[in-house]
């Protein structure tokens, strides 16, 4: 389902780059101003609120940024929280981004953009395991750690947005071609001790604590998608 919405999206943004689609479109739009909500960053093991802002000038250009931030309650009310994430849960995230508009008309446009970001997670966790980053088949067990995880990168986007009631937008995006280096680390563990228990099955059911990411440094590829949903403060 998600490569069909991609490559549909993909699909759209490239028909309407075509410069015969153009040709009988206007060149000129008004100046606005608009504040953006993603309500799918609810929907995650790691819930936040987002909100932004875009920028859009009389052209193909449009300048915006995304502020993400969450803490405990969010985390306790989230849909998909991860089980042993909420003690002292606190997440900060940054997006700018740069955006060119294929196409923009009254009721509806199309972008492709480039958005750096970072993002940062904090955490006490409680009763887990993580695997040695040296050693392999080697894990750790801990009855409380503290954790984190930093991350900083950029993705090109693509992105559709129409408009309702002269000032109300709707749209999605689809990040891909992104690069992301991602460091865990683990600090002040409490009674870390190496993992020894048998499983003569595998792991599977009989696994009862829960597994986190090694630590370390590691480039990854990024991917994302989304909702957003925006009002226009400024429309001239």
């Amino acid at each position: 389902m998600t490569k069909q919405l991609i490559g549909m999206l993909l699909g759209i943004l490239s028909f309407l780059s075509i410069p015969e689609a153009h040709a009988q479109r206007p060149t000129e739009f008004p100046r606005t101003f608009e504040i953006q909500f993603n309500p799918t960053s609810f929907f995650n093991r790691r819930p936040r609120l987002r909100v932004g802002f875009e920028y859009q000038f009389p052209k193909h250009w449009g300048v915006a940024t995304t502020f993400a931030w969450g803490n405990e309650t969010l985390h306790d009310i989230g849909i998909w929280s991860g089980p042993r994430l909420g003690n002292n849960y606190q997440y900060r995230e940054i997006r700018p981004e740069i955006r060119f508009y294929l196409i923009r008309d009254a009721g509806f446009a199309g972008y492709i953009s480039f958005e750096p970001h970072w993002v940062r997670t904090n955490s006490t966790l409680i009763e887990g395991r993580y695997s040695d980053p040296i050693e392999p088949g080697v894990d750790w067990l801990f009855d409380r750690v503290d954790y984190q995880l930093e991350k900083f990168g950029g993705q090109l986007k693509a992105g559709l947005k129409f408009t309702v009631f002269d000032r109300f937008t709707v749209g999605g995006y689809v990040g891909y071609l992104g690069l992301t280096e991602r460091t865990v680390s683990y600090d002040d563990p409490v009674n870390l001790r190496v993992d020894d228990r048998e499983f003569p099955f595998g792991r599977g059911v009989w696994e009862q604590v829960e597994s986190f990411r090694s630590p370390g440094t590691d480039l990854i590829y990024d991917f994302s998608i989304g909702l957003q949903i925006g009002y226009m403060f400024i429309k001239d």
